[in-house]
């Protein structure tokens, strides 16, 4: 086996092969509660200015290449944080991580076991009750600009393995007492599993948790990188599979970084029904 595809196998098993970390089968959103007014659910964006910055990375896996030039045309609000569990219950009427294996239930965690799929019924539900914003999951470019954070940075925040457990929720040595098989990171960020979402430090740009917690949907659908320059690129307009970006509380650095499944090129693809305590969402905000 190559060494890309050793890394490849390592992500896969650390997502799919521990038991319970993924399950397909889940309840699905309640659309029957009343809708709040979005202003009341403590939703926290900042203001991201227009520019352009380098995409990708020629040092890891075929998805992720090449690196090309992405002109962020307009400025856009990204949630500060992570959707929490308060925010999709207050919104969903419902817990869809509640019962699962190694879930963390608590209002400031993330809300976790979404699907693409529920992102968008709980984004309908907060455009019903706003007339003055539209939100919507970030572009897979909006999502890696606001990560970079005008850096060019291994991680969101940080290039040095070891202070990454500064910056984000990844296996550590915490993990390492919880999952002994794991591979770690060096160093501590005292959480085995996901956080309340905020505990970390900001990226230059003042967002939290763009390494590490939960997998990130985004709005594109899978597929290559541009070879040239593009301007707010969207993905494909056909395909099966959605983006998830950002890594969760199991990915691991590397001082090597071709070993380093924690990067923040990395990218991962999965259809869009499927659910898990790895995956959850932050969102953008535009006027309507």
């Amino acid at each position: 086996m190559t060494r890309w595809r050793w890394i490849g196998a390592i992500l896969i098993i650390s997502l799919l092969g521990i038991a319970g970390l993924v399950n397909f089968d889940g309840p699905e959103p309640n659309n029957g509660s009343l809708v709040p007014a979005p202003d009341t659910l403590g939703l926290v964006f900042v203001r991201i200015a227009a520019g352009s910055f380098k995409m990708g990375s020629n040092d890891h896996e075929e998805k992720e290449r090449p690196v090309h030039i992405v002109k962020i045309s307009k400025a856009f609000d990204i949630g500060k944080y992570e959707v929490t569990q308060r925010q999709w219950t207050k919104v969903m009427g419902t817990e869809p991580w509640m019962g699962k294996q190694y879930a963390q239930t608590n209002d400031q965690a993330p809300a976790m076991y979404i699907s693409w799929d529920d992102t968008q019924s709980f984004l309908g539900r907060l455009n019903a009750g706003d007339k003055n914003f539209k939100y919507r999951l970030p572009t897979e470019a909006e999502w890696a600009y606001s990560a970079k954070a005008g850096q060019d940075t291994r991680y969101s925040g940080t290039s040095e393995p070891d202070s990454l457990c500064l910056y984000g929720n990844v296996s550590d040595d915490s993990a390492k007492k919880a999952f002994p098989k794991w591979i770690t990171t060096n160093c501590d960020d005292g959480h085995a599993w996901a956080s309340p979402v905020g505990q970390f430090r900001p990226n230059a740009w003042g967002i939290y948790d763009m390494t590490g917690n939960v997998w990130e949907w985004v709005q594109d659908r899978n597929g290559p990188y541009p070879s040239g320059s593009v301007v707010d690129p969207a993905g494909p307009v056909t395909g099966r599979f959605r983006v998830l970006r950002g890594n969760s509380f199991d990915a691991f650095a590397s001082l090597d970084p071709r070993d380093d499944v924690a990067r923040l090129s990395n990218r991962f693809f999965v259809l869009p029904d499927r659910r898990s305590i790895l995956f959850g969402f932050r969102i953008v905000r535009e006027s309507k």
